[in-house]
């Protein structure tokens, strides 16, 4: 089957003189991408004013009406539609959405020589301060959890890098683990139009103003505090 809107422009008029066109369009509707009656009924008046002409129509008739009525009972009562049940969201869960998570360097850097203290010996004292510690506040991440907007059956994030006009953003939707150990984040890939592969953050600390994250392959966590 060819792509109605693909088909050269006399072909796509004479499709919109045929019932048969806009009967497949409230079918596929309904059965493939779950629309309700409203969604169906500019096709339903389309098709309640056109004259039905068919051979054997003494069969087909009757059949295509009975189809009809059908596919219009279970767009009303919700047969082929999509799942609108929203998300669960468990305390931990909202523990994550109740502020919004600014990055702290010092504490982030202090858990990498920690790190480096442990492996090698070697204790390493390294604070960012002055003009110095002020730029690396600024440009350090926030990050937001929290209920998508558009589809309540999934948890979106925001991360922003910077402040104000000069801040950049990245987009993703998230979850906890069965065992809610571990918060997984995909983002959202804008070119391609499709989530990124998932990436497992493990959760080292929660509380009401810090959240420790620890990225599954580093050695080292980051340390966010609640704006």
């Amino acid at each position: 089957m060819f792509p109605f809107r693909a088909m050269p422009e006399w072909a796509q008029w004479i499709g919109n003189a045929l019932p048969l066109t806009h009967f497949t369009v409230i079918v596929r509707g309904v059965i493939l991408k779950g629309n309700g009656f409203f969604d169906i009924l500019p096709k339903i008046i389309i098709l309640a004013g056109k004259p039905i002409k068919l051979t054997m129509k003494n069969l087909i008739k009757p059949a295509y009406a009975l189809c009809l009525v059908a596919i219009v009972f279970m767009a009303s009562t919700g047969c082929g539609k999509k799942s609108t049940s929203k998300v669960k969201i468990s305390e931990k869960s909202k523990m994550l959405m109740a502020h919004n998570w600014k990055l702290d360097p010092n504490a982030t850097i202090k858990g990498t020589t920690d790190d480096i203290k442990d492996t090698t010996g070697i204790t390493a004292d390294i604070k960012l301060e002055g003009d110095v510690g002020a730029f690396a506040n600024f440009v350090a991440e926030t990050v937001v959890f929290a209920e998508d907007n558009k589809d309540k059956t999934k948890l979106s994030y925001s991360r922003t890098i910077g402040e104000g006009i000069l801040s950049s953003q990245v987009l993703g939707y998230w979850n906890l683990s069965e065992d809610e150990s571990s918060v997984i984040m995909r983002e959202w890939d804008n070119v391609k139009g499709e989530e990124k592969p998932p990436v497992t953050y493990k959760i080292v600390e929660l509380t009401d103003t810090k959240l420790v994250l620890q990225k599954e392959g580093d050695s080292a966590p980051n340390v966010y505090n609640a704006k």
